[in-house]
């Protein structure tokens, strides 16, 4: 597998905690509501971010590149990402 796959339900105000993976890059596909994906750069001061909304075809994924830091931030009730 080249790259990790996971499912989250999310609700407004949670999230993921910052986190990278080392040797593999991470999909991250949007099933339901909107999110937004944060990248970190070496400081830990946030970097860029993509907006995902899964009623927007090409906007509803990302790939994250291994060993960046990243977190994901709900947006709306039920997302799932």
């Amino acid at each position: 597998m080249t790259s990790h796959r996971s499912q989250n339900a999310l609700e407004p105000g949670t999230g993921l905690a910052v986190h990278r993976h080392p040797t593999k890059d991470e999909s991250i596909v949007t099933l339901r509501g909107k999110a937004k994906i944060f990248t970190d750069n070496i400081n830990g001061e946030v970097a860029n971010f993509v907006f995902l909304d899964s009623e927007i075809g090409n906007s509803h994924d990302v790939n994250t590149p291994k060993n960046t830091w990243h977190t994901i931030k709900c947006m709306e009730a039920l997302c799932i990402v």
